[in-house]
């Protein structure tokens, strides 16, 4: 089982994942742990870090390549930041909704 950066388990936003990397360790060892006790196959880990983590990761996957397309040179960038505000960069950043924040989901 991998976990963190060997499992490719990267905010493609700001390039973190401190905190996948915990959750998904606590998930190998108690998946490991069911193993060893109940023969829980060790396949369950994918199945438990992806309910857990997953959505966050592919949601940072889709800021960003939406990030490239729009902004591509400094001063589209400058001009998205003047547009969006430091706030919603900042919940961009962290892979949380833009428009709806009270429905965001933090790691």
């Amino acid at each position: 089982m991998l976990v963190g950066d060997a499992a490719g388990m990267v905010m493609a936003t700001n390039g973190g994942g401190n905190n996948v990397a915990m959750i998904a360790g606590r998930i190998a060892g108690l998946t490991a742990a069911d193993h060893l006790l109940d023969g829980t196959p060790l396949d369950a880990y994918e199945t438990r870090w992806r309910a857990a983590v997953g959505g966050p990761l592919a949601q940072g996957v889709r800021i960003k390549k939406l990030a490239d397309r729009f902004f591509g040179s400094d001063r589209l960038l400058e001009a998205a930041m003047v547009l969006i505000g430091r706030r919603r960069m900042a919940r961009a950043i962290r892979c949380q909704r833009l428009l709806l924040p009270s429905a965001a989901k933090v790691l």
